[in-house]
């Protein structure tokens, strides 16, 4: 951006800029010589709800990136138009997000020890097990099972503590929420069909 003498910045205050979001247009005076994008961001936090260290300011075509840029210097005047780009904050996405995002952490790792297991009862079935290790290691995989589907139940019960926190839930968090659930979902299943496989491999050992 071209700058301008620092003498002629006083003669074009004060004067009112717009900045779109979205929809909404807030305008913002600007009455300092000083005026900086740090503070232009600043007074679109409170405008806006965007937080400044998360918000975009874009000017001509061009993103404003350094924070201690004198607006007046680089070309705003009476009337002219920027645009804001940014996620809104939420306190209340905050407080479900994390509970939320430890939850589905623990469901990776449910997910992980099912797929070993799966894993284990595919190499029982291809033979590759003595067959006098075969009834320990299936009781061993029964118990296994047992303890992810317990697991699993109480990390349902954990999701439902966290979405019934509020009646309000944010959209994104509802999606992960129905993601997560998804998830459990499909995990009891494999649960369940290793357990099927082995219950079917030790009848046939019989």
């Amino acid at each position: 951006f071209p700058t301008r003498r620092s003498s002629d910045l006083a003669a074009l205050l004060p004067f009112t800029i717009q900045v779109s979001y979205n929809t909404d247009k807030y305008r913002v005076e600007i009455s300092d010589a000083s005026f900086t994008l740090q503070n232009l961001k600043h007074a679109l936090e409170s405008k806006s709800g965007v937080p400044a260290q998360s918000q975009k300011i874009l000017f001509k075509g061009q993103t404003l990136k350094d924070d201690a840029q004198n607006l007046i210097a680089v070309g705003m005047k009476e009337g002219s138009k920027a645009m804001l780009l940014g996620r809104k904050y939420s306190q209340e996405q905050e407080v479900l997000s994390k509970p939320l995002d430890e939850v589905i952490k623990a469901i990776d790792e449910i997910e992980t020890r099912i797929k070993g297991i799966c894993e284990e009862v595919e190499g029982i079935e291809k033979g590759f097990l003595q067959c006098e290790l075969v009834p320990e290691a299936c009781r061993g995989i029964h118990k296994r099972c047992d303890i992810c589907t317990e697991h699993l139940m109480q990390k349902l019960e954990a999701l439902d503590a966290v979405v019934g926190t509020s009646c309000n839930v944010s959209s994104m968090c509802t999606k992960k929420s129905l993601h997560c659930m998804y998830r459990k979902y499909q995990c009891l299943k494999s649960s369940c069909a290793v357990v099927g496989r082995l219950l079917f491999y030790e009848f046939r050992l019989l």
